[in-house]
């Protein structure tokens, strides 16, 4: 029988985390009126909800919309 014992985790520097595999990723929580400004822009773009978060970033920072 042998002794399977985890390999240590490799040492990372403060603040430094493994990649995330399939990009970055944001949770929060939406008052009414954002979550109302998220449906309509899926509405109104045809966009999922990220992509409606990601369009609104973008306006709110000043910054063109992507093209579809």
């Amino acid at each position: 029988m042998t002794d399977q014992t985890p390999e240590p985790e490799r040492f990372r520097p403060y603040g430094r985390r493994p990649a995330v595999p399939s990009g970055f990723r944001v949770m929060t929580v939406l008052r009414m009126d954002s979550h109302a400004a998220v449906r309509q822009a899926m509405r109104q773009h045809n966009l999922s909800a990220s992509g409606a978060v990601h369009h609104l970033v973008r306006l709110g920072a000043g910054l063109p919309p992507l093209l579809p």
